[in-house]
């Protein structure tokens, strides 16, 4: 399966702390079964369905009658957020996602409106990343 590219980009990188990591990534992948591949893959989407829906009511919160559109709304974000992603030049995606979601949302609801969600959409999901950090202090320091 994998043993063929594994040994051909291995061969290319040669030795070192690249070739290494590779093989590491190699052998972590060559244990990952089928339905474990897949039930990783099922939650996933799930996730993806939750944050849509997620962001739906959290457009709908700005503009109520755009809960009608939650479809649109849920591939709203997953675009945003998949192009901020690819967009290795800007970080984080910034600007990206804000001008992709606002394009997107400007379809179902005033521009200005669209404008004000994709900017709290960035405060809503920097806010949801940093918070885990709010527990840092409090858990056991390891000795």
């Amino acid at each position: 399966r994998a043993a063929p590219a594994r040994a051909w980009l291995q061969g290319r990188l040669g030795s070192g702390r690249a070739a290494e990591r590779l093989g590491s990534a190699f052998a972590l992948a060559e244990r990952i079964r089928a339905p474990q591949a897949f039930a990783w893959a099922a939650l996933y989407a799930a996730t993806w369905l939750l944050l849509g829906a997620a962001f739906a009511v959290f457009c709908a919160a700005f503009v109520p009658e755009s809960l009608t559109a939650a479809r649109h709304l849920g591939g709203t974000v997953a675009a945003s957020y998949l192009l901020g992603f690819v967009a290795v030049f800007a970080p984080a995606g910034l600007l990206v996602r804000e001008l992709t979601m606002t394009a997107l949302l400007a379809e179902v609801m005033p521009t200005p409106a669209a404008l004000v969600v994709a900017v709290a959409s960035r405060i809503w999901f920097t806010a949801a990343e940093l918070l885990p950090l709010a527990i840092v202090p409090v858990l056991p320091r390891k000795s």
